[in-house]
C-alpha cells in the first residue's frame, strides 16, 4: 500500500434526512467555513477553522480548533485529541463520519462543484431547482434533450439497445454511461468505436469515469450534448446571499447582490433559518 493511501480518509457527511454524501480525502483533514478548509462548512456559526482530523494508524483524531464541535453528543473540548473513528461529528448543521481508506482519494475541482450542487437539491427539498439536462446542441439529433433521473439511475447513450437513442449513425449501439452518484454525474465510454469526448478529452471506460461539470460539452460520433445542471446559478446565488447576510448582521449596512431570480424564496428561507442554515461542503480549492 502506498503512503497515500495508508493516510487516506472517507468522510461521510449528512444534511437532515437526506442521504449520505461521501468524500474521500488525504490526513490530515480541516473543516471549517475557510477556503483554506478540505471540508467546508459554509455557515455563520462556524468559524474559518473548526477541526483537523488526522490519520493515526487505522484510528482517525479530531482536534477541534474552536467552540461549537459536537463528537457523539458531547461537546468537544479546544486543542484537546479525541479518537473519533466511525463516530458522528456535529459541525454547524452538517454531520461528518470519519473512517481510514485503503485507496488514494482524487480531489478534483470538478468533483467538488457537482457535490455541492447535489447537495444544495437535499438541502432545499421539493423547493430545490430542477434536475441536470442533457441538451444535444450539434448533430443530426440537435435539440433533443433528456432530464437526468435522480441519484442511483444510469443512463446508456447510443444509437440502439440504449436507455436514451441518439439517431447519430456515427455512435455505437451503446456509446457511452452516464451514472447519477452522491457526488456527481459521472460518464464514461462503453468501448464504443470512435470514443468519447468531454471537453475535449477522451472519456475513460474505466469506472468510475470523469464526472460532469456545469457546462460541460460531451462529443460522440457528430453529435454534441452539453450537460446543464440549473443547481449551479441557485448555488452562487445562496452562498451570495448568505455572506450578504453575515454581512449585514455584522456590519449593520448591505451590500447589493445581483442573485439570480428563479429561486429567491427557497433560497432566502435557506439562509434565514439559523437551525437549518444553507451547508456547502467543498474539497481544497473550492
Amino acid at each position: 500500500m502506498s503512503d497515500s493511501s495508508a493516510r487516506a480518509l472517507r468522510v461521510t457527511v449528512t444534511i437532515g434526512t437526506a442521504p449520505q454524501r461521501m468524500l474521500e480525502l488525504t490526513s490530515p483533514v480541516l473543516c471549517g467555513s475557510g477556503r483554506a478548509a478540505d471540508v467546508r462548512v459554509i455557515d455563520p456559526a462556524v468559524a474559518p477553522l473548526m477541526l483537523r482530523l488526522t490519520r493515526e494508524g487505522d484510528r482517525v483524531v479530531a482536534i477541534a480548533a474552536a467552540p461549537g464541535v459536537v463528537i457523539d453528543g458531547v461537546p468537544a473540548a479546544v486543542d484537546q485529541p479525541v479518537v473519533v473513528t466511525g463516530k458522528a461529528i456535529q459541525v454547524g448543521p452538517a454531520r461528518l463520519v470519519a473512517a481510514p481508506w485503503a485507496q488514494a482519494p482524487d480531489a478534483d475541482a470538478a468533483r467538488t462543484d457537482s457535490l455541492a450542487r447535489e447537495l444544495m437539491r437535499d438541502l432545499l427539498g421539493d423547493q430545490s431547482p430542477p434536475p441536470p439536462e442533457l441538451v444535444v446542441e450539434g448533430g443530426p439529433a440537435s435539440g433533443q434533450r433528456l432530464a437526468l433521473p435522480g441519484v442511483g439511475a444510469r443512463v446508456v447513450i447510443g444509437r440502439g439497445d440504449s436507455g436514451w437513442v441518439v439517431l447519430d449513425p456515427d455512435l455505437s449501439r451503446s456509446h457511452a454511461v452516464i451514472e447519477h452518484r452522491s457526488d456527481g454525474a459521472w460518464l464514461r465510454d462503453l468501448e464504443s468505436k470512435n470514443g468519447t469526448r468531454v471537453n475535449g478529452v477522451l472519456a475513460p471506460v474505466a469506472e468510475p469515469g470523469v464526472v460532469l461539470s456545469e457546462g460541460a460539452i460531451i462529443t460522440l460520433g457528430k453529435t454534441t450534448i452539453r450537460y446543464r445542471d440549473p443547481a449551479a446559478a441557485a448555488l452562487g446565488g445562496a452562498a451570495a446571499m448568505l455572506v450578504a447576510d453575515t454581512h449585514t448582521k455584522t456590519t449593520g449596512t448591505a451590500i447589493p447582490l445581483d442573485v439570480p431570480p428563479r429561486w429567491p424564496i427557497a433560497v432566502a428561507a435557506v439562509v434565514a433559518a439559523a437551525a437549518f442554515a444553507l451547508v456547502i461542503v467543498l474539497l481544497a480549492g473550492g
